[in-house]
């Protein structure tokens, strides 16, 4: 059997990875004035904050339609492929919904929801090209990777509120609040949605380092063989901060990907944001 895996962009991989494992990934749109972009192709998140401090509204993003699609699909389907495609959350975005009704046209596309996005995706798109290189089969790959994903932690922390409240996330007080007080929001992806979590207070170095251990000092809990660190418009310094946590809590992580997210969740979540995305064990 020949599998064709593939995901939207919001997984967010980097491309050496995408490269190593023959991942297609189909562009959601960011859509900036009049122009549409599409993501990781066209337009880079530094354009989006740039455009945002101009004054600008925030730009909009959308899922492709059934009809791009089925057409994205379609050669692979003809090329004798079954096609493994990975969504971005159906919580969040028409993504799933829109690839699953073009799966029901061709035939031979199994579309499988993410419930999350980002790094939690993209572990979810690797975990996948896994069992495809075990030889396993579509039938046998779907249950292992809704497992897998049912074992997954998603979470990131924002620098800055304002286009969480731009995107109507969170109310004018909050942001007024988290200002006066330099809260700093986490935020966690839950069956698929994203939900408040704890607002951790300091430098924001100081708070990467309470942020790590709160996510990571369960080490016996953690499935080390990959870990996730997704950042967007954050210093060198701040990413440096994060992944030594990292190392430090977990010393026996095998693969620590450090990645940037694209332009369709920077357009959401702003400059200064970093997450970690990890997988639990089964108990």
């Amino acid at each position: 059997m020949k599998i064709k895996l593939c995901s939207d962009s919001t997984c967010d991989l980097p491309q050496a990875l995408l490269d190593k494992y023959s991942i297609s990934t189909v562009p959601l749109t960011v859509t900036m004035g009049e122009k549409a972009y599409r993501d990781g192709l066209d337009i880079c998140s530094e354009e989006i904050f740039r455009h945002v401090q101009a004054g600008n509204p925030l730009p909009k993003t959308s899922a492709g339609n059934v009809g791009e699609y089925a057409a994205y699909f379609a050669p692979w389907v003809e090329q004798g492929y079954e096609v493994i495609h990975i969504s971005l959350s159906s919580c969040i975005s028409s993504a799933f919904s829109n690839a699953s009704l073009a799966a029901e046209e061709l035939g031979h596309v199994t579309v499988i929801d993410s419930l999350n996005l980002c790094g939690a995706q993209g572990l979810l798109v690797l975990r996948c090209a896994d069992l495809i290189a075990e030889g396993k089969s579509v039938e046998e790959i779907v249950p292992e990777l809704l497992a897998y994903r049912d074992l997954q932690d998603s979470s990131f922390i924002v620098d800055r509120v304002d286009y969480l409240h731009k995107g109507g996330r969170c109310s004018g007080i909050e942001v007024l609040g988290a200002n006066v007080l330099k809260l700093r929001p986490c935020i966690h992806v839950r069956e698929g949605k994203l939900i408040p979590g704890k607002k951790y207070r300091g430098s924001f170095q100081r708070v990467l380092s309470q942020y790590a251990e709160a996510c990571l000092s369960d080490r016996e809990s953690i499935d080390t063989s990959r870990i996730v660190l997704a950042s967007t418009g954050c210093s060198q310094e701040a990413v440096d901060t994060l992944r030594q946590e990292v190392l430090r809590l977990c010393p026996d992580v095998q693969e620590l990907i450090e990645t940037y997210a694209g332009s369709t969740i920077s357009s959401h979540c702003g400059p200064g944001t970093v997450g970690l995305f990890f997988a639990g064990t089964r108990s």
